[in-house]
């Protein structure tokens, strides 16, 4: 029997796994326990290249509304303030992102996904069609809770797709690519040039991404083979658990100083040091881009010394490169303190990201992972109208430095969370323990 499970990867599963030849069926065993699949290797790679392609597209759409903010208030003939108060109405509305991600826990992660993904196209799609701020509004609320939810859920099937060293790797690529979207849209803005109305085109082109969508039915598999648990039980085995309490805190926290750093960096470049809009985009995307280096650091190290420890690097990289970059006066330490925040918060994607995956059981994985990034959500708002209030009284340097206490706070709530338990697998065998 041992052998006939080398027959549903493309090599011994030994090898994929690095382990030894006689921990093959715990493994699998493992997987089964937990409700999971052994996807095959080369079915994994099609998935995650496919995924990683659905990652550009959502990064794509969910780029156009701030890159083209000016040009829809144009149109509308709205105010700033109306416009603010649109983004917030969508920020909220992502929240309910927890409706889609629940139904992956119930059903499958596959179809979720993909009507997911679909949903946020459309949307994005129908907002070129929008005819007053209004159903702008409702389009884009519902642009944004599909592509939070499809994130979500492509990162799950990536985390239990991908077993072994590839997942931080893996989960890396995926965030690269939602990246990688949203840099393709900045670049894709002469377009809403070509005509008095050209943002409208923009945004259509969002539909090119549905083509993707007969490739992931094929290439994606189910990774999951059991069914939520009912009458409310799920609920009851998420809020009985304190590490998720402790992660949502943490996201919560984290959130509120990390919204504000990244949202003033532009204007503290401009109004703070007197840079001209052009310096200060090319100041910031340079150090963004050197900083993307912590995508794959991260999976290395995620790897090499675990996913908690990774995860307080980050946190203390990102704090400490925001904080001193509002202090900074001279453009290259303001871009080397760009590059080293931009670092611990890329550094932050596969060690939180496959942490907060691998801590949860497939039961309650993606709502348990949905209500942490809510929290976050809650907290960027927080984040916001304390800054709102701060700024004038501080100023912006004092303002970001006060809300690091939040960041510290949040390295802090995490210390009790657990490194999740590696399967046997993925783990070295202690001495005299049986293989």
């Amino acid at each position: 029997m041992l052998n006939n499970l080398d027959r549903v990867t493309d090599v011994p599963i030994s090898t994929a796994l690095g382990c030894r030849c006689s921990d093959r069926w715990r493994y699998v065993m493992d997987l089964r326990e937990r409700g999971e699949r052994l996807v095959p290797v080369g079915r994994a790679r099609q998935a995650v290249l496919w995924l990683w392609v659905a990652g550009v597209a959502l990064g794509y759409a969910g780029a156009h509304a701030t890159n083209t903010e000016p040009l829809v208030r144009g149109t509308f003939g709205i105010t700033a303030g109306t416009m603010s108060a649109v983004f917030g109405v969508a920020r909220f509305g992502s929240l309910a992102a927890i409706f889609i991600t629940a139904r992956s826990d119930r059903h499958t992660r596959k179809d979720t996904f993909i009507a997911a993904f679909a949903l946020g196209l459309v949307a994005s799609t129908v907002t070129s069609v929008s005819q007053s701020i209004r159903i702008y509004a409702l389009a884009q609320t519902v642009t944004r809770l599909a592509i939070t939810a499809g994130v979500i859920i492509g990162t799950v099937i990536i985390v239990e797709t991908v077993h072994g060293k590839g997942r931080t790797y893996a989960v890396s690529l995926f965030g690269a690519a939602v990246s990688l979207g949203a840099g393709i849209a900045t670049a894709a803005l002469p377009i809403a040039d070509l005509t008095m109305e050209g943002w409208r085109w923009v945004f259509a082109s969002s539909a090119i991404g549905l083509l993707a969508i007969p490739r992931l039915r094929k290439e994606i598999d189910e990774p999951i083979s059991i069914a939520s648990p009912a009458d409310g039980a799920w609920y009851r085995t998420m809020a009985n658990r304190a590490d998720f309490w402790r992660m949502s805190a943490a996201s919560f926290l984290f959130a509120i100083f990390s919204t504000v750093a990244v949202a003033f960096i532009i204007e503290h470049l401009i109004e703070s040091l007197g840079m001209t809009a052009s310096r200060a985009a090319v100041v910031a995307l340079t150090g963004g881009t050197i900083g993307g280096a912590g995508f794959f650091v991260g999976s290395a190290l995620a790897n090499r010394i675990g996913r908690k420890y990774t995860t307080y690097l980050a946190l203390l990289t990102s704090t400490v490169g925001g904080v001193s970059l509002y202090a900074a006066t001279d453009t290259w330490s303001v871009g080397g303190f760009v590059a080293l925040s931009a670092f611990g918060s890329f550094l932050l994607i596969p060690s939180f990201g496959v942490w907060r995956n691998e801590i949860f059981p497939p039961v309650i994985r993606s709502r348990a992972v949905t209500w942490i990034n809510n929290a976050g959500i809650v907290g960027s708002i927080v984040g916001l109208l304390a800054a709102s209030i701060l700024i004038d009284e501080i100023g912006l340097s004092g303002t970001v430095t006060a809300l690091s206490v939040a960041a510290a706070l949040a390295l802090a709530t995490l210390l009790g969370v657990p490194e999740p338990r590696p399967s046997h697998a993925e783990r070295t065998p202690q001495p005299g323990e049986s293989a």
